[in-house]
This record gives structure tokens, C-alpha cells and sequence, in this order.
């Protein structure tokens, strides 16, 4: 091996460390619309969970914001603190969707709730909801880590539906709940965790 080899091996190590770090993304498609929050020292069975949000509590968040952790104020669930569940976010018609997976491919909800309620016919209970959000599945052929975190998006909740009373929510494929309204405006609701659909 002569010195001129010698000299560009390090030059391709960092080149193959960065795809293997994007093959682990699942190709960086997830990485690229989410934020990691910062870490407010909420603890959940030894791991940090990220409570705070990317620019602040005090930014205002649209639909499909996503970021790593819980939202802002929200303690952990019960159990181990991995439960999903919906919690209404300060600005007006928007809820905070908590999804539990893995950190490199996460379940992030889609960005615009339905309401299923209205026309639903014979479909049972825990078929339908007034705040119904759809989840996206990762990727079935990344490499996904095995750990187990939550993930929160920002949802637009249907027209109508944040009206200051009760409403029941349903996260596809996970299950149903009923969330209470905000106790004062502008501040993040109390939440609704969500047990698995049977």
C-alpha cells in the first residue's frame, strides 16, 4: 500500500459512516420533517422524555409539526409512561397526537383529523369518533432501532369540534378515548391516554 492510499482512507470513512447513519433513518425521510425536543428533565423509566418544544412553549404550532417526546406541560402516562393518547395543544382547533415506537421510525399522525361520527351509520363505537386521527406507518423496509418513545404531531381537529366540552378521540389501529376541554384557553388541555383496540 503506498502513502498516497493511505491518505484518502479517512476521506471514505465519514462518507460510509453517513449512509449507514441514513440507512438506519430508513433513508432520512422521517429525520427530515421531525425536531428533536429539548429535554426538560421528565423522566420515564430512566430515559429522557423531550417536553419541550423546537422554539419554545410559547410557538404556535401548524398541522404535521412532529417532534420527539411529549407535549409541553403533559406528564407521563401510566404504565411505563409509553402510552399514546391526544391532548388538546393551546391554539384553537389543534390537538397534540402522542404515538409510541421506535425513535428512527417513529408513528406520526397524519397532519388533518376526521370527525367519523357524522354519517356512520350501523359502525360500531370503537369504529368511529369525533376527533379521528389516521397514523402513517414507517417505512416496512427500514432499519428501525428497537427502543420504545413517544412521538407527538400537531393535528388539526375537524371544524367544530374544540367547542370546549367533552369530545371522544380515536387514533387508528391503537384506540379510542374520551378528551376533556381545555381548563383555561390557551394552554394544553389535560390528556387523554389511549389503551389498545381490542
Amino acid at each position: 500500500m503506498n502513502s498516497a492510499s493511505c491518505g484518502r482512507m479517512p476521506r471514505a470513512l465519514p462518507v460510509a459512516a453517513a449512509g449507514v447513519a441514513l440507512a438506519l433513518l430508513g433513508g432520512g425521510a422521517s429525520a427530515a420533517v421531525m425536531s428533536d425536543a429539548v429535554p426538560t428533565g421528565a423522566t420515564t423509566g430512566g430515559a429522557t422524555t423531550g417536553a419541550g418544544l423546537p422554539g419554545g412553549l410559547g410557538r404556535d404550532h401548524q398541522p404535521g409539526d412532529v417532534f420527539r417526546g411529549l407535549p409541553p406541560g403533559i406528564e407521563p402516562g401510566p404504565g411505563d409512561g409509553a402510552t399514546p393518547g391526544v391532548v388538546w395543544a393551546p391554539q384553537a382547533g389543534l390537538v397534540y397526537v402522542v404515538t409510541v415506537g421506535s425513535s428512527s421510525c417513529p408513528l406520526v399522525a397524519e397532519p388533518r383529523a376526521r370527525n367519523t361520527t357524522s354519517g356512520s351509520g350501523l359502525a360500531l363505537a370503537e369504529q368511529v369518533a369525533d376527533i379521528d386521527v389516521e397514523v402513517r406507518e414507517p417505512d416496512p423496509h427500514a432499519i428501525c432501532t428497537a427502543d420504545h418513545v413517544p412521538t407527538t404531531t400537531a393535528v388539526a381537529a375537524p371544524a367544530g369540534k374544540d367547542h370546549g366540552s367533552p369530545v371522544t378521540v380515536r387514533i387508528e389501529g391503537i384506540g379510542r378515548s374520551e378528551l376533556a376541554p381545555r381548563v383555561n384557553p390557551g394552554q394544553v388541555g389535560p390528556p387523554a391516554w389511549i389503551t389498545a383496540d381490542h
